[in-house]
């Protein structure tokens, strides 16, 4: 589950949230929507870790795995990849436990 409280985070004199609340569950979808710099990418880089909020918080219960594929191309990108190779790195491991599942039913 993913509990977000109270969360501020302002640049300046822009501030991009404040006392946001959001909690998702198991099966939930959210999509993000808004203008550019409305703060989507940042709140992203909050729930995975590399960017902190100036208040409030953020926990990420239970099994969950968080990703994060930046929207601009960085510098150890391999230009020959498609996008879902870049994807998949983020459930690489629900790959493997599929994998080795088909390998078990066929041994059945």
């Amino acid at each position: 589950m993913l509990h977000i409280n109270g969360l501020k985070k302002q640049y300046g004199e822009k501030v991009l949230f404040k006392d946001l609340d959001l909690h998702l569950r198991r099966n939930d979808r959210l999509a993000l929507v808004g203008d550019n710099g409305s703060g989507k990418s940042t709140l992203m880089k909050m729930i995975i870790g590399i960017e902190y909020p100036d208040d409030g918080n953020i926990s990420v219960t239970g099994n969950i795995k968080t990703g994060y594929l930046p929207q601009f191309i960085h510098q150890d990108f391999d230009e020959g990849a498609i996008l879902y190779d870049e994807v998949a790195v983020v459930f690489s491991n629900i790959f493997e436990k599929e994998k080795r599942l088909r390998d078990l039913e066929n041994k059945m």
